[in-house]
């Protein structure tokens, strides 16, 4: 189920079980910026069995209501290319 809510519904960061997953792609692109003296904040797509995460910046061009239609459109292109 992909949706859209409003903010004040949204779980405070720490009360989310999968923020090791947050942490995970988070240090990845550190070590990265290390590396190369860049920081690239890039979305990161991550899929599991039953969820999928987007991870971006936190500006707020990538939390747009814009952004997030498109960001669905994008998944429901992928998951219907899968099944053709």
């Amino acid at each position: 189920m992909i949706s859209i809510v409003n903010k004040d519904e949204v779980k405070p960061l720490e009360d989310d079980p999968n923020l090791q997953i947050l942490n995970y792609v988070k240090s990845s692109q550190l070590k990265d910026a290390e590396i190369s003296k860049i920081f690239n904040e890039e979305k990161v797509k991550i899929y599991d069995e039953t969820h999928f995460f987007i991870i971006k910046s936190k500006y707020i061009k990538d939390w747009t209501v814009r952004q997030a239609i498109k960001d669905a459109k994008e998944e429901i292109e992928a998951f219907l290319k899968q099944l053709t």
